[in-house]
């Protein structure tokens, strides 16, 4: 039997010609693999409050009082919208008061729940429950280079952190669904970029384009903002932080690494950037978010009943409409 390499021998073509196809076709079957990869994390993740979005979640979760007063009154544009919103919440105010002075006695009975961004989120979910399709699966260029670029970061991490082997990442990864609190199952799950099987840690690897690396390495000086490091990550990337005390929650890990690694660096001590976080470290927070993951789904529940009873209204008011076009039907043809 003849075999490719033979037909294309016989074709004239040569070995680095040869070996050129052999490397697009393997490029090809990698791509057709990583996209029956995406599709089928896309599908596991719809209508569930994932970690790559938590951070909409726990938006405001830091807030001091000053900084919920400001929120309040920022969320109006005129003072008697904000009047007739504190007495929707049977709070006396009149005409006479400030706009702060009003939030100030709106704050107490507001405390505690969700933020805007986090009830919009919450939204997003429901929807995608009722179509089976995700809300946006956008993904910038930067986004796509990084992910390509991710074998890179964990390339270099083993090979400097050795014994270390970083498991279940690429098509490899895993999307875990089992909460700790049964009332969060069906609603939660996490997809970690690896898991370091050895000492019980989770892997979280980034390839960001190297102006992002910059700033993590040495910091934003012209807005303040400090290098990234374990005690900064929550402040300057809240996405990844967040992401991170999901992965701790949902998988009972012992803690995470992450890892920044750009290879367009010229010297090597500026090409990454490592540090772990315990699980001891973030007890609190990870406490937080189970709190805040609840109130979540009690909302989600909360929006499908009010949904249900729209719906029926909906039928109601629809019955009426078709009632009243049959009568004028038949005055018509009367």
């Amino acid at each position: 039997m003849v075999g490719a390499k033979e037909i294309l021998e016989t074709l004239g073509v040569s070995k680095e010609e040869q070996e050129t196809l052999r490397s697009f076709h393997k490029r090809q079957e990698e791509e057709a693999q990583w996209i029956e990869f995406s599709e089928e994390q896309s599908k596991e993740r719809i209508a569930k409050l994932t970690a790559s979005s938590d951070h909409r979640l726990m938006a405001g979760v830091d807030d001091t009082l000053d900084d919920r007063i400001r929120k309040i009154q920022g969320s109006f544009k005129r003072k008697s919208e904000l009047i007739d919103y504190a007495k929707s919440l049977k709070i006396e105010v009149d005409d006479s008061m400030t706009m702060k002075d009003i939030s100030e006695k709106v704050e107490p009975l507001t405390r505690g729940q969700l933020s805007t961004g986090a009830l919009t989120y919450i939204e997003e979910k429901i929807i995608e429950s009722l179509t089976g399709k995700p809300i946006s699966d956008y993904e910038s260029p930067d986004m796509a280079e990084g992910k390509e670029r991710e074998e890179e970061t964990v390339w270099w991490f083993e090979k400097n952190f050795k014994p270390l082997i970083v498991s279940e990442w690429g098509i490899k990864q895993k999307f875990h669904k089992d909460a700790p609190n049964k009332e969060l199952d069906g609603y939660i799950g996490c997809t970690p970029d690896g898991y370091i099987k050895s000492i019980n840690y989770g892997f979280e690897g980034k390839a960001p384009k190297y102006q992002t690396h910059y700033r993590y390495i040495y910091g934003k000086r012209s807005e303040g903002i400090p290098p990234l490091r374990k005690e900064t990550l929550r402040e300057i990337e809240p996405r990844y932080y967040w992401q991170i005390i999901k992965g701790l929650y949902v998988t009972g890990w012992q803690g995470w690494i992450f890892t920044s690694y750009n290879s367009d660096f010229k010297k090597e001590n500026e090409r990454s950037l490592t540090f772990f976080i315990s699980r001891e470290e973030v007890l609190d927070d990870i406490q937080k978010l189970e709190i805040v993951s609840l109130k979540a789904v009690e909302e989600m529940k909360k929006h499908i009943s009010e949904n249900k009873k729209i719906l029926s209204e909906k039928a109601k008011y629809e019955k009426n409409i078709l009632k009243h076009l049959n009568q004028l039907s038949c005055k018509q043809i009367a």
